[in-house]
């Protein structure tokens, strides 16, 4: 008679590092959200501020709920031994990211001239 065959428990080591993954795009999350608001705060409100701002507190939200699905989808990758994909959401947050620096460039000139 053939014995039950029982699946492997996945390696720990990866379900942390996702953990730690997680982790970071929260951080990231937080901070981005806390630079929006700091700056919405503190500084003189103007279109491109505003701009700047909802820049930052949308690339957080990306950060977030991206981070969150990813954490999602790379857990049930080792569970099931599927193959880890790419996600999208590094290249969303880059491009938030380098608008807010275009915006930020475009303020600092327009104060300074």
């Amino acid at each position: 008679m053939a014995e039950p065959i029982i699946p492997a428990e996945p390696d720990l080591r990866f379900a942390l590092a996702s953990e730690r993954t997680l982790l970071a795009y929260q951080r990231t999350a937080i901070a981005l959200i806390v630079a929006a608001v700091g700056f919405a705060h503190f500084l003189d409100g103007g279109v491109l501020l505003m701009a700047l701002c909802l820049v930052l507190v949308l690339a957080g939200a990306v950060a977030a709920i991206g981070g969150h699905y990813r954490y999602l989808a790379v857990n049930k990758a080792i569970e099931e031994g599927w193959p880890i994909t790419s996600s999208p959401v590094p290249i969303v947050l880059t491009a938030a990211l380098t608008g807010a620096v275009v915006v930020s460039v475009i303020m600092v000139l327009t104060k300074a001239g």
